[in-house]
Order: C-alpha cells, then structure tokens, then sequence
C-alpha cells in the first residue's frame, strides 16, 4: 500500500507502476516472512498454529518462499519496465533479483543457522539499495 499512498500524495494521480511495485513488495514480504518462519515450526506445531512451514512442512514452505520471490523479482522487473528505469534502476532490479537468490542459497537445504543472515542482512541490503539506486536513476536521468 506504501508504493501506491506514496505515488499518489506526489503526483495526485493513480497508475499502474505504484500498484505493480506494492505487489512486487507484498510477494518480497510474503517470502522472506515465510523463509523467517522456518524457526519456529516446531512451535507453530505444538500450538496449533498453522504457518506455511507447520502446516505443508519445510521443503513446501521453501519452495513457497521460492515462488513469491519469483513473483517479487518479476513485478520489480515489471515497475522498472512501466517507469522507464535507466542504468541505476535496471542495477537495482538486478541486485534485487541477486539478492533474493542469495537468502534461498543461505538457507536452502535446512541451513536454517543461516536465517539471520538471509532474512536481516539481505533484505535490509535489498531495501536500501533499491531506494538508492533508484532515487539515483530519477536524480541523474541515466
């Protein structure tokens, strides 16, 4: 909702690139939260709770993480298709699509000592690139 709220308190207008990046940023959010979740299914078990991981088990769950991801890394794709990104933003969609591979690589296999790393780290490392290297892509027209 951030990406859409935000688009239109600065143009005044509704588009399609703020709704296709909200939804690439929902796909981001619904993977690496399951990828987070991977920690506590034993919990979400005892519990009664029903998370991806406690309820399909974990090779289902990642292959989940793995398919939003998928969709994440295409809707980025898609908003810099739809506002004409240049060198700086196609960078940021390519680091994005990087980075998304890297936290499955990190905790494919039951790594899932590898949790920090992949969730805080990669996706802190996503987000603040993806502002930089896009504002760049606005503020330098290349």
């Amino acid at each position: 909702m951030a990406p859409v709220g935000g688009w239109l308190a600065v143009t005044g207008k509704f588009a399609l690139p703020p709704v296709v990046l909200a939804a690439a940023v929902a796909f981001w959010v619904a993977g690496f939260d399951v990828l987070y979740s991977l920690q506590d299914v034993e919990f979400d078990r005892r519990v009664g709770l029903y998370s991806l991981p406690a309820r399909w088990g974990v090779a289902k769950a990642l292959w989940a993480s793995r398919v939003f991801h998928g969709l994440a890394a295409l809707g980025f794709a898609a908003f810099a298709v739809l506002v004409h990104a240049r060198l700086w933003g196609s960078l940021a969609v390519a680091l994005a699509w990087s980075l998304l591979l890297v936290q499955h690589l990190l905790v494919g296999n039951g790594r899932l000592e590898r949790i920090n790393a992949a969730f805080f780290t990669a996706n802190g490392v996503l987000s603040l690139s993806m502002l930089v290297l896009f504002s760049l892509d606005i503020i330098s027209g290349k």
